[in-house]
Parts: structure tokens; sequence; C-alpha cells
């Protein structure tokens, strides 16, 4: 049995045939969904391509009894992004199997979009780790790397709630599964090397806590913006100062101890003082604890930057478009959805 004329495929003669030719094909739109991009091709006396159909002529006998050729039958088919060749019935059935399974080209759509969305969100602590651990005072640690992704991942979850439904509710979804799901890995990773199941779950449940925390307390703060943003930008600011500094500065997040701590160069009371003689251990003493009081005082400082940034993103996520997002594509008039500003 000829499984391509079963199908409605064109076979490699007909294919060949058609190339020789050289005619060129014309698209025909159709709303029918796919799990993979898919367009339509119709085939007439100019059209067709190596990817298209061949077209099949009718024959008609005239009075002289002589068979003539007719015009060309139109025949539909489809062409997937590989370039393979697929009847416009099989289309409908894997169509339709599809939508019995809930799986639609939005949705998966979705899910391969928001993934390189995530991977650009989880590479901000890196890209500016100088500024979170050299200016912030933040350990380099997985919980910092943790928080700052939120962070990442909460403003461009703003611009997902403002899309059209359902296709909102679909980006938002898979954009936190691909962050949770890349979290366990990273635990269990060769950097943490944790592979209890119970300490994985309790882990995994803390920082779901977190998640839902981070974003509500900013969601709260953006909501309170007024005529000349004052209470919300202090709302932003004490947001921050709790969820990323641990709500004590020097202390790092989550109360993990930073960089730059000035009490605990402080000398205990169980540590016999140093011995007047030793005037260069004062100095270097005396050295750090300016230098922590410096970035102490520099503080409030880091805090307004990470708030204009967070106003600066607002605004640019304010103008991309949803065919920005649900395409990926990105122009000079249309930057992409996470080409974040330098804090």
């Amino acid at each position: 049995m000829n499984v391509a004329r079963l199908l409605g495929s064109p076979t490699v003669q007909q294919c060949t045939r058609l190339v020789a030719s050289g005619r060129v094909h014309t698209n025909h739109s159709s709303s029918i969904r796919h799990p993979h991009p898919i367009s339509f091709h119709s085939t007439s006396t100019s059209t067709s391509t190596f990817t298209s159909t061949s077209t099949s002529t009718s024959t008609s006998t005239s009075a002289s009894g002589v068979g003539e050729t007719g015009p060309p039958v139109e025949k539909k088919v489809v062409v997937g992004r590989s370039g393979k060749v697929y009847s416009l019935r099989t289309v409908k059935i894997v169509g339709a199997i599809g939508r019995l399974l809930g799986y639609t080209l939005q949705k998966s759509t979705a899910v391969t979009l928001t993934s390189d969305y995530y991977d650009r969100c989880a590479a901000r602590f890196q890209v500016e780790k100088e500024f979170w651990v050299q200016e912030c005072g933040l350990p380099d640690s997985f919980q910092t790397w943790f928080q700052v992704t939120q962070l990442h991942m909460w403003l461009i979850t703003l611009r997902f709630r403002a899309m059209e439904a359902p296709l909102g509710k679909y980006y938002q979804q898979e954009f936190i599964n691909h962050s949770f799901l890349d979290t366990e890995e990273r635990i269990r990773g060769p950097e943490n090397k944790i592979t209890k199941g119970t300490l994985i779950k309790n882990y995994m449940k803390i920082l779901l806590h977190q998640h839902r925390g981070l974003q509500t307390v900013l969601d709260y703060a953006i909501s309170r913006d007024g005529p000349e943003l004052i209470q919300s930008d202090q709302l932003l600011a004490a947001a921050l100062w709790r969820n990323l500094f641990g709500a004590a500065w020097g202390k790092g997040m989550g109360g993990v101890k930073g960089i730059f701590d000035s009490k605990d160069d402080e000398p205990s009371p169980k540590t016999p003082p140093t011995p007047p003689s030793d005037m260069k251990q004062d100095q270097q003493l005396d050295e750090e604890e300016q230098h922590s009081f410096e970035n102490d005082v520099k503080f409030p400082e880091t805090l307004e930057r990470l708030v204009l940034f967070i106003r600066k993103e607002l605004v640019r996520l304010h103008h991309i478009s949803d065919k920005t997002i649900v395409t990926g594509q990105t122009s000079n008039d249309q930057p992409g959805l996470t080409q974040f500003n330098k804090i």
C-alpha cells in the first residue's frame, strides 16, 4: 500500500518535478491548532514548491474523443517547521487528539517561550554579581540567587497578568513551573549535593513560601501608587529590605551573614582585649570598622537604586506588546521582554 498516496502527501517523483518546474507557492491561513507551528499551502497552475503538494489534473473528453487535460485540482497540505509535508486529514486527526488532551498551540508556545524567559531571569544574579555581592554585601549563595531571580520573575509576571485571557494564565503558570523545576535541580546539583527526599521537600516548601511572600508584598507596594508615589516607594524599599536583606543590614538574606557586618568586628566579652603594644592590629581593626560603617551609610542609596530599577522596569514592560511576548521576536523599536535595565 502506498502510504504517501493514502495520506495525500506527494511522492518523491512528484516533488522532484515540482522543483524542476520552478513554480512558487502561495500561503493560505488556517485556524487548526497543532502542537507545532504549521502553514497551509495551496497549489494552482502557478503555485507549488518541494514542500507543497503536487497538482493533480482532471481529464475531459472532447467531441472528437480526444482526451484533454483540464485545469489542476487544488489540494491543501500542511508543512511543518522541519519542512515535512502532512496531509490535511492527518493534521485534523492530530489536532483533534491534542484538543481532547488539552494540548493547544497556545499552551505549547507558552511552555517554550517561558523557559527562555526564565533562563534569562535566572542569569541576572551572575550578570550583576558585583552589585549584589560587593555593593549590597549579600553572600554569594543559593539563597541570594533565588531571591534575586524571584525579583526579576515578579517583574515579568506583572506583564503576563496584563495579557488577554487565557494567555496570561498560561504564561504565568508555565513560568513558575520552570522556576521550581530548575530550583529543585540546583538543590540536587553538585554545588548543594542534597539527595534526601524529605530535606528537598522541606526546602521546596520554604522557597515556595518565600516566592509567595515576595510577590505579595511587592504587589501591595505598587498597588499603593499615589500622585507622588511616595508611599509606594517607601513600601517597595521596605519589602526589599525585609526579603532581600533579612530586615538587617550586613546579615544577608534570611539572617545569613554577609560580607559587611560591623557588629561581628566588635570584640566578644570573653575575648581578652588586644594588647596596647600591638598598634598594627589596632590600626587594621579601625580600618575594617570604618569600611563597614561606610557601607552602612551607603545602604539607603542601595535601596534607592533598587526602587528606581523597579520603576524603570515597570515603564519598560508597559510598552512591550503581547505580540512581542508570544512570538519572542525583538527589534530596535520593540525590545525583548527580558532586556532588563542595569541596576
